[in-house]
């Protein structure tokens, strides 16, 4: 699978799921963020989210948005055990 149709499938499940996401920080740490995109009033736009080398994500945890560099993604989950507060 191509990396711009591996990042388009993933952008699809933070769509409709909350994700486990593992990463490298600018910093070099490792962080571990659960993140969705399926935010009430909010409709995700491809193109923003797709155009830059930066994925935008609300963090279901911090309830904020947060990014992480697409290249700096480790590995993803679906993480069943979160359920919406709203």
């Amino acid at each position: 699978m191509s990396e711009e149709k591996a990042r388009k499938k993933l952008v699809s499940i933070l769509e409709t799921s909350v994700v486990k996401l593992t990463f490298e920080k600018v910093n070099g740490d490792t962080r571990v963020m659960r993140a969705t995109l399926d935010v009430p009033e909010y409709t995700p736009d491809h193109d923003s989210i797709m155009e830059r080398n930066v994925c935008l994500v609300w963090d279901v945890e911090a309830d904020g948005w947060r990014s992480f560099r697409w290249d700096n993604l480790i590995s993803y989950s679906l993480n069943y055990e979160w359920k919406k507060s709203w």
